[in-house]
């Protein structure tokens, strides 16, 4: 049963993707917009501080080698070096629009009703909505990460600076991208229920609905918000350990929330 359920969310997630894709070419055209710009700017908007870890990170997750680095170049490092925590920061933010629009239009529409009234399981509807959120999320990150790194680092290995990729950058972005966007989306689903099924018991919250999508969101984006904090003021900390920091995180995650929201999800809360 929950195989239909699943296909039937897809049917409707096409529907989104192509807004999807175009928010994030343009994020990621605004990013590399900030990123570069600064560096074709005559004052000095980069700190030696700052010079020196942006040639540390270069050394350590680009294997770039150079500590003469002209500010040209330094746009397109900023931009390579931060697209993984950037792409995964977005995707910690569209987890909760996506969850919070997809649930509440459901309820409204009375589409939980239909789907109680067949043989459905809670933890079947959980999991179809974490993997709507998932990908949703997971493709927006994946195609503005696409998009920030391409030009960077297509740009750095025209300038000559960078003469192959390496193992570390794709070994950081696939432990630090998937593993946020998958905490994110789960906070952001558990959160979403808590909330509804509060509303639903009359615990006397008020103002839900302005406050529905402004906590999932800040609590979803704190991990890699954190992460990103750490690498500017600890530059010598190794982002391959960050990133496996945060995948144990949301390891733990899924063991803690997995098994309990199917236990506090109350059916009222689904329905209008």
């Amino acid at each position: 049963m929950i195989g239909t359920i699943v296909k039937a969310y897809m049917i409707r997630f096409k529907a989104i993707v192509k807004s999807l894709s175009i928010l994030s070419l343009s994020l990621g055209v605004g990013v590399v917009a900030l990123a570069v710009i600064p560096g074709f700017l005559g004052s000095e908007l980069y700190t030696p501080i700052t010079r020196q870890a942006l040639v540390y990170l270069a050394t350590k997750i680009l294997g770039i080698h150079s500590s003469e680095l002209p500010k040209s170049a330094l746009g397109a490092v900023v931009a390579a070096i931060y697209a993984p925590y950037l792409s995964a920061m977005v995707a910690a933010s569209v987890a909760p629009y996506a969850v919070v629009s997809i649930f509440a239009e459901d309820r409204d529409e009375g589409v939980f009703e239909v789907l109680f009234s067949a043989p459905v399981t809670r933890r079947s509807i959980i999991i179809t909505l974490l993997i709507y959120t998932l990908l949703a999320s997971l493709i927006t990150a994946t195609i503005l990460e696409a998009a920030v790194a391409g030009v960077s680092l297509l740009s750095l290995h025209l300038l000559g600076y960078l003469s192959s990729l390496g193992t570390y950058y794709t070994k950081l972005s696939i432990m630090l991208v998937p593993s946020s966007t998958f905490s994110a989306s789960l906070t952001s689903l558990a959160l979403t229920i808590i909330m509804s099924s509060l509303r639903r018991t009359g615990t006397g919250l008020t103002s839900v609905q302005n406050i529905a999508l402004a906590i999932p969101l800040i609590l979803s984006s704190l991990p890699p918000t954190i992460l990103f904090i750490i690498l500017n003021i600890m530059p010598q900390t190794d982002p391959v350990d960050l990133a496996l920091y945060n995948l144990i995180y949301s390891a733990l995650l899924a063991l803690i929330l997995l098994p309990l929201l199917p236990r506090i999800l109350k059916e009222e809360a689904l329905l209008r």
